[in-house]
C-alpha cells in the first residue's frame, strides 16, 4: 500500500499452471486527491460545492489529499491570490502537494450564478433569464445554473 506521494517501481509476477510465468516492472506516480466529501463533486475540472458554508477553510477541509505535505491556495476569477475566506463561483482552488505538484480546480457554488458568493434573488433571476435564453450563462456559471435547475 502506498503511504506517501512519490514515484514507485511496481514489480509483478503472474503465474499460471499451464503457461510460463510473466514478470515485469512498471513505474507509477502517486499524488492527488484521495477522497472528497459528498457535498463536493468534481466535474469537467470544476469543483462543484453543494454546501451552505462557502468559507474557503471549510470547503478545503472537505478534500482529503493523498500526501503528508500539502497546502491550499484560493484565487479569484482573475487569478489573483484571494485572502478572503469567501469562496465564489469562478474562484479557483490550488492544491500544492510536496511543493511541486499542483492540482487546480475552478470552483462553482451551487446557486451562486452571479459569482458574488451569496445565493439570493439575483441568482434566481439570472437562472430564469438563462432558462428562457434571455441571458445565457457561460462556463462554470452554466454548470451551477444547470445543477440548480435540476435539483
Amino acid at each position: 500500500m502506498f503511504t506517501e506521494v512519490g514515484e514507485y517501481a511496481i514489480n509483478y509476477k503472474i503465474t499460471c499452471d499451464k503457461c510460463s510465468d510473466l514478470t515485469g516492472s512498471n513505474k507509477v506516480k502517486i499524488y492527488g486527491i484521495e477522497r472528497i466529501d459528498d457535498s463536493l463533486e468534481i466535474k469537467d475540472n470544476v469543483l462543484v460545492v453543494r454546501t451552505s458554508n462557502n468559507e474557503f477553510d471549510s470547503v478545503s477541509s472537505l478534500i482529503k489529499v493523498f500526501a503528508k505535505n500539502y497546502s491550499y491556495e484560493h484565487y479569484d476569477k482573475n487569478n489573483n491570490l484571494d485572502d478572503s475566506n469567501v469562496v465564489k463561483t469562478g474562484d479557483k482552488i490550488r492544491i500544492i502537494i510536496n511543493d511541486n505538484n499542483i492540482i487546480e480546480y475552478n470552483i462553482s457554488i451551487i446557486g451562486d450564478v452571479t459569482g458574488d458568493g451569496i445565493v439570493n434573488i439575483a441568482d434566481v433571476i439570472k437562472i430564469a433569464d438563462h432558462s428562457i435564453q434571455q441571458d445565457i450563462l457561460i462556463e462554470d456559471y452554466e454548470i451551477v445554473g444547470r445543477a440548480v435547475y435540476y435539483f
